[in-house]
């Protein structure tokens, strides 16, 4: 491909020639630091720096008049300046998307580039050089397949836009992010003929990308009659689109159509989200009429919908039961039992936990397993099938009922740890006292006291960003997050909607590379290398509230980090005394811990030695891989792609644990298999919760249905004042009311709602 190179954004071009592809990955996969505080007077001079252009141009002057042709397309990704409220897809969704295309690729993040607000940069090959006039109508037709036509930014669709290498502010290394994505180069020709006008028997002037698809004049009468049969209550960004594509036809009257169609929606739709997003229509946006008859194009051709008969009318009691069977079917639960063989060295104390103490075997694995890993993490890394070392940290969650025994199958697992936590912090807080007492006392010219050194605490049941931050700079290197109520953590501050995607990303790189790193204005700067973090989130399914479901955070790789484990609910039980200490298997397994935590503490943990895979473990790793590929892209584990692809990785975790806490160097073949089985239990059961089990929808609509049912008409407005305080949030209200509304259990007539089959509602 060509390529031409520049120093800064105002100097001339100084190189141009051509390059493989391959040998782009070196400048597109690592980012420069750059030195400095990054200040509104400081950004520009800071983001300044050596340069690239796809292009075939001479050297000499940086204009669009001298460029011949392209080489490929790049297209930025950041927030409209016409709509900040809405933010690109997290980095890693977005090369997913990429990825799912079959589109070869490099991708990085750009300077400005934050976790909460992610810019980036998606640089596709294509298979021909294209035209400068081909680029503006080839980049936004791509950035609609990708879904990101409202976040590409149009300016750098020109043909002399300079590009900077990946660079970031030393500060915000820890956050950017790259990757290379193989696959096939752009069909050109056949992207342009699908943005290429069909012959239509008139013709009407129009701007930018709707005169390529807008070819015919609608008519008032049209627009109304196409807009009558879409509903307004449609998501945020088919709504947006809607008014785009009303406001592409140039009607006089196409505000007015737009705005009563919306109205028809004023619950969720207001007056001023309305202006807002008309205001912001560019003609050269990618959105032409078009949109809308493609809407009407899907809405023809989807299966007929039943609508539901009307219901008999029964007593509240019998209403509410009936509305939790049509709302809350029984789902399938997953025939595969947990492998609690596949446990290895912790296989035997699973066993004994569960059946003494009437827990589930999922829960007594996890729970052991997760400990186990906060105990190796800083002893040893593992070696994964890329040939990286990685930590051996365990993220694992388990979702069980109240009163199926989460504190019964915790306790024992980490009781060593509980012990040595308590023994250590009594001594750190002695010795604490003194240290303070003695700097106090010692005066001029005497040696200072001796540290107390750092904060031994190993587990937290509760976090913050801020607070984790804290604990790594004060306290040891190797710390868990182990909670038995961890509704606390997942609805939390730290899980809100304004902290949810930081506390993601800050977890997801703690994970990864097991760094610190952050500079608070006023507050310094905390940066720590080598830590390490493991977790075990035991949670019952009320408590789950939406963040199971919520896409952002799989799509940035948070929940596919995590070992999922969802036993059925326990059959009713008969008291039968058991202490843990009663368990052979138990008590060795308390043994190994006082052991693995009798070892010196490290400084940092990346030095560590890492625990190899043996030939058979690598030949076992190696098949694993290519099944999860396969099923991830093309079979049966699609919709939980993201989790597929990283379940090699978390094999090779487990396998890794289990080795370290049996004291072996190397993964052998046994291991590799049992790393295997608990990753592919885990994806089973990802499978059930993104199917069905963690969709918080139905427990909303039963609890406003409940509310109704005991109230009678009620106004839609007075939901979110005084509703049931789990469905005052607008957006839950409105998918409570949308699945009523399905199951043919409320009726809305004008502002007003009423359940229906039910005697005192309809009194």
């Amino acid at each position: 491909m060509h390529i031409a190179l520049v120093e800064n954004k105002r100097a001339p071009v100084h190189k141009s020639g051509t390059i493989e592809w391959n040998e782009l990955a070196p400048a597109f996969t690592q980012h420069e630091a750059v030195h400095g505080i990054v200040t509104p007077a400081s950004l520009d001079t800071m983001k300044d720096g050596k340069g690239w252009m796809p292009v075939q141009i001479d050297i000499g002057p940086r204009t669009k008049e001298r460029v011949q042709s392209i080489s490929a397309l790049v297209l930025d990704i950041e927030a409209a300046k016409a709509t900040p409220d809405v933010q690109p897809p997290a980095f890693e969704e977005a090369v997913e998307r990429v990825k799912a295309k079959g589109w070869r690729a490099y991708a990085h993040t750009t300077f400005q580039h934050r976790p909460d607000a992610p810019r980036y940069r998606l640089i596709l090959a294509i298979d021909r050089d294209i035209k400068p006039d081909e680029l503006r109508p080839l980049g936004l037709h791509v950035a609609g397949l990708l879904g990101l036509d409202a976040v590409a930014d149009k300016a750098a669709l020109e043909p002399a836009r300079l590009y900077y290498r990946p660079r970031c502010p030393e500060s915000a290394l820890c956050d950017a992010r790259s990757a290379s994505i193989d696959g096939q180069p752009l069909a050109v020709d056949a992207m342009l003929a699908q943005i290429k006008p069909e012959p239509k028997a008139h013709t009407v002037k129009a701007q930018g990308l709707a005169a390529d698809v807008l070819s015919h004049q609608h008519t008032a009468e049209e627009v109304r009659a196409d807009l009558a049969r879409l509903d307004p209550g449609m998501g945020y960004e088919q709504w947006r689109n809607v008014l785009w594509a009303v406001a592409s036809t140039d009607l006089p009257e196409a505000e007015e159509l737009a705005r009563e169609w919306s109205m028809r929606s004023a619950e969720k739709w207001n007056e001023q989200a309305f202006t807002r997003t008309w205001n912001s229509y560019k003609p050269d946006g990618g959105i032409t009429y078009g949109t809308v008859k493609h809407m009407l194009r899907e809405l023809d051709g989807a299966a007929p919908v039943l609508q539901p008969g009307p219901l008999e009318t029964l007593p509240l009691t019998a209403a509410i039961e009936r509305a939790q069977a049509l709302l809350k079917p029984p789902l399938e639960v997953s025939t595969q039992a947990y492998p609690v063989d596949a446990l290895g060295p912790l296989a035997q104390a699973a066993k004994d936990l569960a059946e003494g103490a009437q827990v589930a075997p999922a829960m007594a694995g996890q729970s052991l397993l997760a400990a186990a890993a906060l105990l190796v993490q800083s002893t040893a890394n593992v070696q994964s099938l890329d040939g990286f070392t990685k930590p051996l940290s365990l993220y694992c969650l388990t979702v069980a009922h109240s009163g199926d025994g989460k504190d019964t199958a915790d306790r024992p697992a980490l009781r060593t740890l509980h012990e040595h936590q308590r023994r250590e912090g009594q001594h750190y807080q002695l010795r604490r006292k003194e240290f303070e007492e003695a700097k106090a006392k010692r005066k001029k010219g005497e040696p200072a006291p001796l540290d107390p050194g750092r904060a031994p605490y190993r587990i937290t049941s509760d976090l913050t960003i801020e607070g984790l931050r804290r604990s790594f700079d004060e306290g040891i290197a190797s710390q868990g997050i182990f909670s038995t109520e961890a509704g606390a953590v997942l609805a939390g501050h730290a899980m809100t909607q304004d902290n949810r995607v930081k506390t993601a990303a800050n977890l997801c790189g703690l994970w990864d590379r097991g760094l610190i790193s952050v500079v608070r204005g006023g507050g310094g700067r905390t940066e720590r290398y080598g830590v390490r973090l493991s977790a075990h989130l035991l949670i019952q399914p009320a408590a789950l509230g939406d963040v199971l479901g919520d896409e952002m955070l799989s799509g940035i790789g948070f929940w596919p980090r995590f070992l999922l484990a969802w036993p059925e609910p326990l059959k009713p039980r008969q008291f039968r005394p058991w202490q843990p200490d009663q368990s052979p298997a138990i008590r060795a397994y308390w043994q190994r811990c006082e052991q693995l935590l009798a070892l010196p503490m490290p400084e940092e943990c990346d030095n560590l030695p890492a625990i190899t895979l043996h030939a058979d473990a690598l030949n076992r790793m190696a098949a694993f891989f290519g099944r999860m590929e396969h099923q991830a892209r093309k079979g049966d584990l699609t919709d939980v792609r993201a989790f597929a692809l990283r379940g090699t990785e978390l094999a090779c975790r487990i396998a890794g644990v289990l080795a370290a806490f049996k004291g072996e160097t190397q993964i052998d073949g046994e291991a590799a298999s049992n790393g295997i089985r608990l990753a592919e239990h885990s994806l089973t059961n990802w499978l059930d919760a993104l199917g069905g089990k963690s969709d918080p929808v139905p427990g909303w609509a039963l609890t406003l249905y409940r509310w109704l049912a005991e109230r009678g008409a009620t106004t839609i407005r007075d939901i979110p004042r005084i509703g049931p305080a789990s469905v005052r949030p607008a957006n839950r209200r409105d998918q409570a009311i949308e699945r009523l509304t399905a199951c043919g259990l409320v009726r809305i007539s004008g502002d007003k709602i009423v359940a229906l089959g039910v005697q005192h509602a309809d009194r």
